[in-house]
């Protein structure tokens, strides 16, 4: 396979060519792309058929290159060594003078495979993209605990995350009773808390919402909102750092904290993210979404392939009785939300899958797969605990559904006192919401 790779002029073997973005770490079978390269006008859309034995793969926008000269390779990996390179036989389809390489491939071919490597190659010369498929455990999380907590640590380690973002300690993690010690300044920068020193009474002082902990040095009495608790393990000084057992404090200060004693870790998470955590093992949260921090935006096609995830899950598989209504996609699961009416386009014939999302389309939409599901949210149902910046008496045109999906408890524990209604929507304060939806279908 490498020989002809090479006979072909595309490279001295797939690992020469000249590789422009990869991602990787998905679950099950599925392709990771980050959707658009500014170096590239290229797209690639992907998604698995409904009889799952193969892939649909699109390639649009190719008309800025030689369309008789596009070709595909597909590389299958196994334990990081090419076992076999194929190339495929394209169709080119035209949509309002769009062009688009089209073609499948077979549930077969990968099966034996660990990665599957699709290239895109100009006129067997260059490469312009690269996707990558990775095989695994359908139930295993689609996020890891890094990704999620507010505060993950494992034992002996110099590193703490939150969120992804990593903070390095000058001395590793120590494992004390089920729980973990870090410094309590690495702690307090981490969880966002304000830290003191109480030179006098020998005290390190927590300050975190309307909660005060006051803890002295070596012993597990400690005192919170100027009551007396026990700690399990003691604040005490190792190598000239303040050590501070994780989960004893965040405990105080209402967090979930889970304890892993197989992998000697603790994560901690305030109310949003321990939705997102539980909505994370349900393995509700498709690739498109997973594949990107809970800090960004969610776009269109993100939120399409949530909501047909947890429509399906209590409704059975939507079946599409409308042929692709959209100049700009085809997407099986696209098409299965809009037969059903859970989302649409606009006047041109667009879908615009890569466009943000504001909260009040978010929250109408998710108002919108509750009613299809059965669920009564008639406008006899209507918080009167208001935002501070959207009071519910204005004239916007989610003020009712707004309200209405607070008094079900659909915007519960996700955007505290402030809605910020008409900024992009982000997928942690998504996912939250779609949990809370999740356990009002589970009712």
């Amino acid at each position: 396979d490498v020989i002809y790779y090479k006979e072909q002029n595309c490279a001295e073997s797939i690992d020469d060519a000249q590789i422009i973005s990869v991602k990787s770490d998905m679950a099950d079978i599925d392709f990771i792309y980050d959707g658009y390269n500014p170096t590239l006008p290229l797209r690639v859309d992907v998604s698995q058929r409904t009889d799952t034995e193969r892939w649909n793969v699109s390639l649009r926008n190719i008309s800025d290159f030689d369309r008789d000269n596009v070709y595909v390779r597909i590389a299958f990996y196994k334990d990081e060594k090419l076992q076999k390179a194929i190339v495929s036989d394209p169709i080119i389809s035209f949509a309002n003078e769009t062009e688009k390489l089209s073609f499948t491939i077979e549930q077969k071919e990968i099966d034996n495979a660990d990665v599957v490597k699709l290239f895109v190659w100009d006129n067997m010369l260059k490469p312009l993209s690269e996707t990558v498929i990775i095989k695994d455990e359908r139930t295993k999380p689609k996020y890891d605990d890094k990704a999620i907590a507010l505060l993950y640590v494992t034992e002996g380690e110099m590193e703490v995350y939150s969120q992804g973002k990593v903070f390095t300690m000058d001395i590793p993690s120590v494992s004390e009773n089920d729980d973990i010690c870090v410094p309590a300044r690495t702690f307090a920068e981490t969880l966002n808390m304000k830290v003191d020193w109480d030179a006098a009474n020998k005290e390190v002082i927590f300050y975190y919402g309307d909660g005060i902990l006051k803890a002295g040095l070596n012993t597990l009495s400690v005192y919170f909102n100027e009551k007396e608790v026990q700690f399990r393990n003691e604040i005490r000084v190792i190598n000239g750092r303040t050590m501070v057992p994780v989960r004893d404090v965040t405990e105080l200060f209402g967090f979930n904290t889970v304890f892993d004693e197989e992998k000697s870790s603790v994560s901690v998470y305030d109310k949003k993210n321990f939705l997102i955590k539980e909505l994370n093992d349900t393995g509700l949260i498709p690739g498109e979404i997973y594949a990107h921090s809970l800090s960004e935006e969610i776009n269109k096609k993100q939120i399409a392939y949530l909501l047909v995830n947890l429509y399906e899950k209590f409704n059975g598989e939507i079946e599409i009785t409308e042929e692709n209504p959209f100049i700009d996609i085809n997407d099986e699961i696209i098409t299965k939300a809009y037969s059903i009416n859970l989302i649409s386009g606009y006047e041109d014939g667009t879908f615009k899958p890569f466009s943000d999302v504001t909260n009040a389309e978010i929250i109408t939409l998710f108002q919108r797969l509750l009613i299809k599901s059965g669920i009564d949210v008639s406008d006899d149902f209507f918080s009167t605990e208001e935002y501070a910046d959207f009071p519910n008496n204005n004239n916007h045109w989610a003020t009712n559904v707004v309200y209405r999906m607070k008094c079900f408890g659909v915007l519960d524990n996700v955007f505290g006192d402030k809605i910020n209604i008409d900024a992009d929507a982000k997928i942690s304060d998504v996912l939250a919401i779609c949990k809370n939806c999740y356990d009002i279908l589970m009712r």
